[in-house]
């Protein structure tokens, strides 16, 4: 099922072996890339691909995930993303190129902070 895959893309990326790597990174991000981070910054592919490998680790939980369908080939996932301190609503589109689904757009926002 194709919400299925769209979320285990999703679940990979909050993998530490995968965020640990610059090459699967590339493979499931687009080279158009763009994100506008929770904190209102604004990415492009190389920022992340050099960020995240030196990332500390951190353990994510992934909830209320939902898919629309664009348009063929283009996919709209949301769901909100748990960690130690916060949670954020999250979006992410999806592109299917050549039978290869890649992250063209990420954006996270905070909807509660947890105070230790």
């Amino acid at each position: 099922m194709l919400q299925d895959s769209i979320q285990q893309l999703e679940l990979s990326l909050l993998n530490p072996e995968v965020r640990k790597s610059r090459s699967i990174l590339d493979s499931l991000i687009a080279d158009e890339f763009l994100e506008i981070g929770a904190s209102g910054n604004v990415y492009n592919k190389d920022d992340i691909l050099n960020a995240l490998p030196n990332e500390e680790t951190n353990a994510y939980s992934l909830s209320d995930f939902g898919m629309l369908c664009l348009s063929e080939g283009l996919i709209l996932a949301t769901y909100t993303l748990s960690e130690k301190y916060r949670q954020t609503k999250r979006s992410s589109i999806w592109k299917n190129t050549n039978q290869k689904w890649a992250l063209i757009f990420h954006q996270g926002t905070v909807i509660q902070d947890i105070k230790p």
